[in-house]
């Protein structure tokens, strides 16, 4: 089956598709907070991820960005050059009135994006040992898993 979508990550890699709203998250929240992103980036980054956790058809059209966003065209295309002058999108292509993007995800924001599924699984399964009576962990702080000696004396 051919995918429909104009707008999506280049690169998934360790990732599943059920991933891709927290992959959004990871993402936004680094063009937001980077120095060079103007509003109208955050607005277009906001739309974009938008369009990747939505349901909706296929197309995204110019005209439907200029209505959510309150953008020009043109300052559209200002922002989506912008966007890939600082890595956060690869390529964009826009042909009789269609956006498509190729949004940038790195290597280490595919990592937190594992790192929060992670922790988000173990609060989950904290929550079950509790029985309903869901609390925060006592460490504040997140902990990578620590390897047994056990383990790696039995690979050895």
């Amino acid at each position: 089956m051919q995918e429909l979508r104009r707008i999506r990550f280049a690169d998934i890699n360790g990732l599943q598709r059920d991933d891709l709203p927290i992959a959004c998250e990871v993402w936004i929240g680094d063009v937001l907070t980077s120095t060079w992103a103007s509003r109208e980036a955050g607005k277009l980054a906001t739309y974009l991820t938008r369009y990747i956790c939505g349901t909706h058809g296929a197309k995204s059209s110019m005209r439907r960005i200029e209505n959510q966003c309150q953008l020009s065209k043109d300052v559209v295309r200002q922002n989506l050059v912008l966007l890939r002058a600082f890595g956060a999108i690869d390529e964009f292509n826009i042909e009789d009135d269609v956006l498509s993007v190729s949004i940038a995800l790195t290597f280490s924001q595919r990592v937190r994006v594992l790192e929060l599924l992670w922790r988000f699984n173990e609060l989950v399964t904290d929550r079950e040992r509790a029985s309903g009576h869901w609390q925060p962990s006592q460490s504040a702080a997140w902990q990578p898993p620590v390897a047994d000696p056990a383990d790696e004396a039995a690979a050895a």
